[in-house]
C-alpha cells in the first residue's frame, strides 16, 4: 500500500508520498526527513502516545519517515496520521492501494480535523489516488465524485478501515445536497450599491445559489471583502 499526504500552500498545494522504514540497528528514536516543519516534527511524540494509547505496539527500533518529495516544505499536523498509518503498515496487513490520508492526532488516538481537506482530496484525484482517509467531522469536504471515501474517529477506525477495500464508499455525482437560496428583495439595494465589476458581482451569486466553493483572489483593496460581506444581507436563506 502506498500512503499520501497532502502539503497546502495558498489555495494549492502538492501531494507528499509518505514512507518509513524500520532500522534494526541504532539507538531506538524516530527520524522525520523531507524539508518538514516543527510542528511535522513534534508529531513523532503525538504518534508514539497515539499508537500505544490504541493498543497498538510502537516499533522499539529506530525508525526512519520520509516524505517526498524532499524539497517541498511540509507544514501543520496533518500528517499525524499517515505516518502513523505508515509505521502500522510495517506490521498490518493494510489494503494494496494508493491512499489518501489526512488528519491530526490526539494523545488519546482521536483524530483531529484540519483545513485543506477539499483541495488535498481534489489533487489526490487528479493525481489518480481514489480512496482517501479523513476525519469523520470533515468528511462532507471529501465527499468529491469519483472518491472513496472512509471518515474516521480514532486510529483504531483507520487501521481497521484498511483491512479492507468494501470499508470505502465512493462518492457519486448529485450526492451533495444544496439548500435552495432564496434572494431578498427588500435588500436588493446590498447587491445595487457594491463598487465591483458586474461579472464579479453575477459569479458571486451563482456561486452561493448553486452552492460552489468560491476562492477570491486579488490585491489588496481591491474589494474582495466588501462583495463577500455585503453579498451575504441579500440572502434570506
Amino acid at each position: 500500500m502506498q500512503i499520501f499526504g497532502f502539503a497546502s500552500f495558498g489555495y494549492e498545494g502538492s501531494i507528499v508520498q509518505v514512507e518509513s522504514d524500520i532500522r534494526r540497528r541504532g539507538i531506538p528514536a524516530v527520524d522525520i526527513v523531507g524539508l518538514a516543519d516543527g510542528a511535522v516534527k513534534e508529531s513523532r511524540e503525538r504518534m508514539h502516545a497515539a499508537i500505544c494509547n490504541s493498543g497498538f505496539e510502537f516499533p522499539s527500533e529506530r525508525v526512519l519517515i520520509s516524505l517526498s518529495p524532499a524539497d517541498l516544505k511540509k507544514e501543520g499536523a496533518g500528517f499525524d496520521l499517515a505516518m502513523a498509518l505508515s509505521i502500522l503498515s510495517n506490521t498490518k496487513s493494510f489494503i494494496d492501494k494508493s491512499v489518501l490520508v489526512i488528519g491530526e492526532l490526539e494523545l488519546s488516538g482521536k483524530v483531529r480535523g484540519v483545513r485543506g481537506i477539499h483541495a488535498a482530496v481534489t489533487t489526490a484525484l487528479a493525481n489518480g489516488i481514489d480512496y482517501c482517509i479523513v476525519p469523520l467531522a470533515c468528511i462532507s469536504e471529501a465527499s468529491i465524485p469519483g472518491m472513496k471515501v472512509f471518515g474516521v474517529e480514532t486510529l483504531t477506525d483507520a487501521v481497521n478501515g484498511l483491512k479492507e477495500v468494501s470499508n470505502f464508499v465512493k462518492v457519486k455525482n448529485g450526492t451533495t445536497e444544496n439548500k435552495d437560496v432564496v434572494f431578498n428583495t427588500d435588500n436588493d439595494e446590498a447587491v445595487k450599491e457594491l463598487k465591483a465589476p458586474k461579472s464579479l458581482i453575477d459569479a458571486m451569486i451563482l456561486s452561493v445559489a448553486g452552492g460552489f466553493h468560491t476562492c477570491l483572489i486579488g490585491a489588496p483593496g481591491c474589494g474582495k471583502t466588501l462583495i463577500a460581506t455585503n453579498l451575504l444581507p441579500a440572502i434570506k436563506s
